[in-house]
């Protein structure tokens, strides 16, 4: 029958359309597998967490505490730990936080930021980032995507109450897309940095 279909179309013609054809299943299977996922909830914390993808800048001086980082993103199902050691200086005070991940893994990244990094005062826009990624103290955005952030706004962002939905609204607020370097006077005043 399907010979029959395709006995007037030149060859080229009917290895095109049978090509577009499977093109279309696999979307639609594709759809329908990611609709089927959406519904399914997630039984406990960290179920889905396994996707996430973690990039972590450190200081020569804080290469001994890998095990120990490794060990707290493992608590949550996380095991993609990346690290990269500087052999000089200090890697940059960011945060790079995704649309995908939880708040609570935020946070967490958050207080290992402020640990072994000392400190963030910078956050990179989401609109810069896959889903399912974080990256402490990384040098890999241009200064435009990153957005300054005060003591006061991190703190905000760091509050316990905020669920997923509420903390990316917040992150998105204090780290827009800008196309203003970080250092521009009215960036810095947007985000309460003097």
């Amino acid at each position: 029958m399907l010979l029959n279909v395709f006995a007037g179309l030149p060859m080229r013609h009917a290895v095109r359309v049978i090509v577009l054809v499977g093109i279309f299943l696999l979307q639609m299977e594709t759809r329908a597998g990611r609709a089927l996922a959406a519904e399914q909830p997630t039984t406990h914390p960290g179920e889905g967490n396994g996707k996430i993808r973690v990039e972590i800048y450190l200081a020569a001086d804080r290469a001994k505490d890998l095990d120990a980082i490794r060990a707290q993103f493992a608590t949550l199902g996380i095991h993609k730990v990346q690290p990269q050691i500087f052999r000089a200086g200090r890697p940059p005070w960011n945060i790079a936080i995704g649309h995908g991940i939880p708040a609570e893994v935020a946070r967490m990244a958050m207080a290992l930021a402020v640990t072994y990094n000392q400190g963030i005062t910078y956050l990179v826009s989401e609109t810069r980032l896959m889903d399912h990624y974080i990256g402490i103290g990384t040098s890999l955005f241009d200064e435009l995507f990153q957005i300054p952030i005060s003591p006061e706004n991190l703190k905000r962002l760091q509050d316990p109450a905020l669920d997923t939905a509420a903390f990316h609204a917040l992150y998105q607020e204090l780290a827009p897309l800008a196309f203003r370097p970080s250092w521009d006077p009215l960036v810095r005043s947007k985000a309460g940095v003097p």
